[in-house]
């Protein structure tokens, strides 16, 4: 075995085998995992121009690259509707988000009261300006729970039955720190809601 670049030692190592098991020290060359096990093992394959390194017990795990991808939390909205905007999506106006919340709840088979989902809404990138409201989703999807999800998974834009779920009213306030960012003080749904806005 060539002798490594690199020796960590007093590790706990997160192997992530088929048995789960652990190990104490590792070994690196050309910036790959060449060896694993205890110290001693270890420490028999280092050459004269092998760095070592050790962690006094910290935890070295395989090497993950994170796209900060929520995996986990995107693989349930594979069922409900797509709204991202070109080029991922084809979400281009608000026309394309209803025919979206149509097909979600056609494909489905969503009752009435059940939830209808989508997701990627990225209104800044869309040719009309994508502004939807509760009274727009209404006229279509009173009988149902709809949520439109951000793109950034911040927050959404959600229908009537929704915010009678929540309490929210002509009555409620707007939290402060919302109206520090410009919101008005109140904000009702009738205040929100306006015309239907024509789609490209």
């Amino acid at each position: 075995m060539t002798a490594p670049d690199l020796i960590l030692t007093g590790a706990t190592v997160i192997t992530v085998d088929g048995s789960g098991s652990t190990a104490e020290a590792v070994a690196v060359t050309d910036g790959r995992i060449t060896a694993v096990g205890t110290t001693d093992e270890i420490l028999a394959v280092a050459g004269d121009r092998t760095e070592r390194l050790d962690l006094t017990g910290r935890t070295v795990v395989p090497g993950f690259i994170d796209p900060h991808s929520h995996v986990t939390a995107g693989a349930p909205y594979i069922k409900h509707a797509a709204l991202h905007t070109p080029p991922v999506g084809t979400t281009r106006t608000v026309e394309d988000i209803l025919r979206g919340l149509r097909e979600a709840k056609k494909r489905n088979d969503t009752a009435a009261g059940e939830w209808i989902l989508g997701w990627g809404y990225f209104p800044d990138a869309m040719d009309d300006g994508g502004k939807i409201t509760a009274q727009i989703i209404d006229e279509e999807f009173a009988d149902y729970r709809v949520a439109l999800i951000h793109i950034s998974n911040h927050g959404a834009v959600v229908n009537g039955r929704v915010l009678a779920d929540l309490g929210i009213d002509a009555d409620t306030l707007i939290p402060t720190a919302a109206r520090s960012s410009g919101c008005p003080a109140r904000r009702s749904r009738r205040a929100s809601s306006g015309s239907r806005h024509s789609s490209r």
